[in-house]
Order: structure tokens, then C-alpha cells, then sequence
């Protein structure tokens, strides 16, 4: 589906750059720190590793307003699948489930395997039960 919309007019600017220390062994006993070597502070410094800032910026009206163009995107949108997400759901839920009934199982002391099999049943039951709801009632 083709989206039209009204979105800011813009140019990319570079704001500038944002410096970084340099570090070079210059012996066994000490780092040498080199911030800024010939007083190149910018991007072109190839000590400090500066890296440059670009980012976009709107553009003005002479009335100071922004300008506005209009921009079409295409996006894609599906709606869920009612058979995988109630798998997916299903799937979660049961493992979920299961170990809930495992621990369940084990602070009654009763049998923890038959506890983790009920909880998986459960919850993969409710988890599919859960997936198609979510599936069968999404809309694009």
C-alpha cells in the first residue's frame, strides 16, 4: 500500500565533529596521550580520531514556517496468521506450562513429570487458545 504524507523539508548538515583521545606506546614505560597535534581539531585530525556529526535539518519558509513536501512511502502490512500464532503461542505457553506444573509438582510432593505434562497440556491449550483470539481479531 502507497502511504502520502506532509513531512519536513530537510538538508544534511554536518553540526560539527566530537574529538577523541590517542593513545600510542612510545616506550615500555609510559603511554603517550596525544589530544590535538597542530591544532587540527576537526574530523581531518588523524590523532584524535575525531569523528564527524551530520544529521538532518529542516528547511525554513521566509516566514520562519517549516517547509513541507510531500512524501509517498509503500509499506506492507500483513495481518497474523490464524494458524502460526496459535502454534507459536501454543508452543510458548505449553513450555511455559510445563514448568510451572514441574515446580507445582514438586513443592506438593506428588509425581513433578505428571506435573509438568498436565501444566504443558494447560498451557499449550490456552496459549492456542490465546494465538487465535489475538490472530482472529487483528486488523490491518
Amino acid at each position: 500500500m502507497d502511504l502520502t504524507y506532509q513531512a519536513p523539508d530537510t538538508v544534511e548538515t554536518r553540526l560539527g565533529s566530537i574529538p577523541a583521545d590517542y593513545e600510542s606506546w612510545t616506550g615500555w614505560e609510559r603511554t603517550e596521550r596525544i589530544y590535538f597535534r597542530d591544532g587540527h581539531k576537526e574530523a581531518s585530525n588523524p590523532y584524535g580520531r575525531s569523528q564527524a556529526i551530520w544529521r538532518a535539518q529542516p528547511t525554513y519558509n521566509q516566514d520562519g514556517s517549516a517547509r513541507l513536501k510531500e512524501v509517498t512511502r509503500t509499506i506492507v502490512a500483513e495481518p497474523k496468521s490464524e494458524l502460526t500464532t496459535p502454534l507459536l503461542w501454543g508452543a510458548g505457553a505449553g513450555v511455559a506450562g510445563g514448568i510451572a506444573g514441574a515446580v507445582i509438582g514438586l513443592a506438593t510432593g506428588t509425581d513433578p513429570g505428571l506435573g509438568a505434562v498436565i501444566g504443558a497440556g494447560l498451557g499449550a491449550v490456552a496459549g492456542g487458545v490465546y494465538g487465535y483470539h489475538d490472530a482472529n481479531t487483528d486488523r490491518v
